[in-house]
């Protein structure tokens, strides 16, 4: 039994799970930066700078993405290994230093090579390290804390391009990457001191509830009982992996494809890259507010509400690239 030593609970979840909030904050932050939304203007940036045809360029990512699964594929295996916080640190780290190489690259070589672990990266610190750590820290409120961490892809959307844009125009692409990696680097190494695996390391109770609520409400909980090794064959042979898996990676196919593309599509079809970029603000607003709103809802009614709600932004997505095209 562990005592609930932290009093100050910011939004229930205590200053600790306020830290891990800020970290997926700034992991989904700097993920939509490097991956998606921000690659409307460094691929163009980079291809200016490299002497390229910005649709090489956008190739190379192509396949540095594929890669990039590759890693956070190994970054799973390593996160049973090492744990999530070394993990999450460390491939944090990766994806910040890679950006940097990346856009300082005397080739296109080098740039694939980079953005292979800036994508690899960023993706495992995200998705392996801080979803298993929040997993860990809040296995009923999971829903409610990753609402808050998704924020910051609506932020990315909102700030970084316009942001980043005016730091290209006035420092290059190389100088201007500094700014976003070294904040990644220095995130990642903060985390790595202030997190920790699971709460009982910090002598808390998982969701930050005190003892009497744990001894009720968790100490018996069927997702506290030991459910044995999860092999890689194991997952696959579970029907809950693809229904997750599956809509899931579809939904950030579409949304990655749609949005790493959306400022250079729309200034092809005739807007000013300021009024294009004023669309991809527009539309993260909606993101802002939603995020923590699906994210109580999950916590609330359970994950397969989300599921359900993935499948209908798949429909609907379709549509809007049927009418757009």
């Amino acid at each position: 039994m562990m005592r609930n030593k932290e009093s100050n609970r910011t939004l229930g979840i205590g200053k600790y799970g306020s830290f891990l909030v800020i970290t997926g904050f700034l992991l989904f932050y700097f993920h939509s930066a490097f991956n998606a939304d921000g690659q409307n203007i460094f691929v163009p940036a980079v291809a200016e700078r490299l002497g390229l045809d910005p649709g090489i360029v956008l190739s190379m990512n192509s396949i540095a993405g594929l890669i990039g699964v590759l890693i956070s594929v190994i970054s799973g295996q390593l996160n049973r290994r090492i744990g999530p916080r070394k993990v999450c640190s460390l491939t944090f780290l990766l994806g910040g230093i890679a950006y940097i190489v990346a856009a300082n690259a005397p080739n296109i070589a080098v740039y694939t090579i980079a953005m292979c672990f800036s994508f690899g990266g960023l993706s495992a610190a995200l998705f392996v390290g801080f979803g298993a750590l929040n997993a860990n820290w809040f296995p009923k409120k999971m829903g409610s804390v990753m609402g808050l961490a998704t924020i910051g892809a609506g932020m990315t959307t909102m700030t970084y391009i316009a942001a980043f844009n005016k730091l290209v125009n006035i420092m290059g692409v190389g100088k201007a990457a500094f700014i976003p990696g070294m904040i990644c680097i220095v995130a990642a190494v903060l985390g790595y001191l202030i997190h920790r695996d699971t709460p009982a390391e910090r002598g808390l109770n998982p969701d930050n509830v005190s003892d009497e609520v744990y001894r009720t409400e968790y100490a018996t909980d069927e997702h506290m009982e030991n459910t044995g090794e999860w092999t890689i064959a194991r997952l696959l042979r579970t029907k809950e992996t693809w229904l997750c898996a599956i809509p899931c990676g579809l939904l950030l196919l579409c949304q990655m494809g749609i949005m790493s593309q959306l400022v250079v599509r729309n200034t092809e079809v005739g807007f000013s890259q300021t009024t294009a970029i004023g669309v991809m603000s527009i539309i993260a607003v909606f993101g802002i507010v939603c995020a923590p709103i699906v994210g109580s809802f999950v916590t609330k009614f359970g994950v397969m509400i989300l599921i359900a709600m993935v499948l209908i932004t798949l429909v609907e997505d379709r549509k809007y690239n049927q009418d757009y095209v």
